[in-house]
């Protein structure tokens, strides 16, 4: 079993960056062919840590560079930007030192069109750095961009309780649309505005050593979006952010073969993400050696749009729940509908393996009676509480992903089931080593909920409640292996 303590994430962090730090070659200035064209901003005009923008010069030094294979240089400094489009066949060097910030009016960003569903804004949306209709681009750390991110929202934004700023912004900061072989590394986002980095329709990409730190309380920050692109690489990843830290989207076509490896998460939303906007498909798709830390959602799963997830596997992930919100879901998986004349999506060969989850709340995995979950696998799944739980009766409605949805009226809603997991409505179920080490012995719960489940093997499940370890409800075919309650006095409630 992986530990929870904050010293074992620490170290196990480290340790993954340690194993993963040689696999991955970076593209960086000092590796560049000697008789590369060199495009340095400073002798396009750009003068460093003053207050005038350099939108011109930074922006004619790429246009010089695109094309040639060559390397547009921002040396160490402040640099002030509005809007600028990367090209084809060039890298763009942040070196160490230097800082990218955007200027805080959206009149000088790029704008960018489009018709739904390609965007939730229906007449586009305004980028930062757009790079679209590119082969062979690479953006290269160690440097920064700053996303000026609250000048960008309304005035004293945070004490507005507003859910969301009424102000345009850069929806994201980076746009990379269209593209092949195209690679983020080593770059390091702050401030976010909207979210940090889109990979939009995209084949072979990757975004390798990225960090992206914004305040947790910040409005819509996603790290990263992977939207309607195969073939995308994520790896040591740093993710901080207020919104989703990595979410999957598909508008025109199928996101397949997503890996993401060895990273950091930490959303006051959801660290990983499907949906909720999936029109056509995700999968294939591997995410492992992963912290999730201090996230309200762990990993989270939602089929609204009549789509389908295929083949998506999550395996040796440390999850520890947090965040604002009381009631939290290390794993959700969800199957609904929008509105009541909407089609049901499906969720098929499903993996979760090697997970180590430390939370007061619950994990809720469902499928719906009209479309059900099939071939559900858990694998050594290792459930520690605090010495409090959250009061699973109070849960309300179950969650949505996204404030703005509103579910059909015949949604079933199984969130406050008092277990520390909940399955419900699944075809072809196996467990394969459950624990549950629940420390509240005022609030009991079962070890685990089967809902409604048919053609199912449970076996190893190990816990210490004193509720009965196991609800079910209108199962069938149901094969119950090796199950052991080490409850005693000492799990009894304390006067």
């Amino acid at each position: 079993m992986i530990r929870t303590e904050k010293s074992d994430l620490r170290r196990l962090f480290v340790s993954l960056l340690f194993v993963a730090g040689s696999s991955i070659p970076l593209v960086s200035p000092a590796s560049a062919q000697a008789g590369t064209l060199e495009c340095v901003v400073t002798d396009y005009g750009a003068i460093p840590n003053d207050d005038t923008a350099d939108t011109a010069a930074i922006q004619a030094a790429i246009d010089a560079c695109k094309g040639t294979g060559g390397r547009v240089i921002v040396p160490a400094g402040l640099w002030h930007t509005g809007g600028l489009t990367l090209g084809s066949d060039m890298q763009f060097d942040l070196l160490g030192g230097a800082v990218l910030k955007l200027v805080p009016d959206v009149k000088q960003m790029i704008r960018v069109t489009t018709e739904p569903p390609l965007s939730h804004k229906k007449l586009g949306f305004y980028a930062g750095i757009f790079a679209p209709n590119v082969n062979n681009l690479i953006i290269n750390g160690p440097g920064t961009i700053d996303g000026s991110g609250p000048d960008f929202w309304d005035k004293d934004f945070y004490n507005l309780n507003l859910g969301r700023p009424t102000l345009p912004r850069p929806e994201p900061t980076l746009e990379i649309a269209d593209c092949r072989n195209s690679h983020v590394r080593g770059v390091q986002f702050v401030n976010m505005a909207s979210f940090a980095m889109r990979f939009n329709r995209c084949h072979d990409v990757s975004a390798v050593d990225v960090s992206i730190q914004n305040d947790l309380r910040s409005p819509n920050t996603d790290g990263i979006q992977i939207t309607d692109t195969d073939n995308a690489f994520i790896t040591r990843a740093n993710i901080r952010t207020g919104d989703d830290a990595i979410v999957i989207k598909s508008y025109t076509k199928v996101v397949d073969n997503l890996v993401v490896s060895d990273s950091y998460l930490e959303s006051d939303d959801g660290a990983i993400k499907f949906g909720t906007q999936v029109y056509k498909g995700i999968r294939n798709s591997s995410f492992s050696n992963i912290i999730i830390n201090n996230s309200r959602y762990g990993i989270s799963l939602f089929q609204y749009d009549g789509s389908y997830f295929r083949n998506n596997r999550f395996d040796n992930i440390v999850i520890r729940s947090g965040g604002r919100y009381p009631r939290q879901y290390p794993l959700v998986v969800d199957i609904d509908r929008r509105k009541s004349d909407g089609e049901y999506g499906t969720i098929d060969g499903l993996v979760f393996s090697n997970i180590s989850i430390d939370t007061s709340g619950a994990s809720l995995i469902s499928g719906n009676e009209r479309s059900l979950i099939r071939n559900l696998t858990l694998s050594n799944i290792n459930i520690m509480t605090p010495k409090k739980v959250f009061d699973l009766s109070k849960s309300g409605g179950k969650p949505s992903g996204n404030r703005d949805i509103r579910r059909d009226s015949q949604s079933e809603n199984y969130a406050s089931v008092p277990a520390h997991m909940v399955l419900a409505n699944i075809d072809g179920l196996v467990i394969d080593g459950l624990t549950i080490d629940q420390r509240d012995a005022n609030r009991p719960r079962s070890a685990l909920a089967l809902l409604k489940v048919q053609n199912a093997v449970v076996d190893g499940l190990t816990t210490n409640t004193a509720a009965a370890p196991i609800l079910a409800m209108e199962n069938g075919n149901l094969d119950i292996g090796r199950v052991t309650n080490h409850a005693d006095k000492a799990q009894q409630p304390q006067p």
